[in-house]
């Protein structure tokens, strides 16, 4: 069992397009997602919208919920929802180093935005 999940995780990384994902990364800090509460034009559903349309053309079933205005979720899944193993990802769509400071976050605390390509888009070490 544990060479077959080995052999999974190894596939799923090996698949993964480095340009493709540095694009990714890159166009989602881009979109301003900053949320302030009160100020219809600063929310996350922009950012939401882009997920929403990438995980479409990648194959996957997509759902969008709208949890609160401006506040949507975004839930993808591939191959049948009804049973077996399964994985969840969960993340933040305030994605934009401007939604990091106005968080709180220090810049050390988040994803470093500079480095995506070279180190990957982790913590800066």
């Amino acid at each position: 069992m544990a060479r077959r999940r080995a052999a999974a995780i190894d596939a799923a990384l090996s698949s993964i397009d480095d340009a493709e994902l540095i694009a990714l990364t890159r166009d989602l800090v881009r979109i301003p997602s900053v949320f302030r509460p009160g100020d219809s034009t600063a929310t996350e559903a922009e950012v939401a919208r882009y997920i929403e349309r990438w995980l479409g053309k990648q194959g996957f079933s997509v759902e969008v919920h709208e949890v609160a205005p401006g506040r949507p979720n975004v839930v993808a899944w591939l191959g049948d929802r009804d049973g077996g193993p399964s994985l969840l990802l969960e993340g933040h769509t305030t994605s934009s180093p401007r939604a990091i400071r106005a968080s709180g976050r220090t810049r050390r605390s988040a994803p470093s935005w500079s480095t995506v390509g070279s180190t990957g888009a982790g913590p800066p070490t």
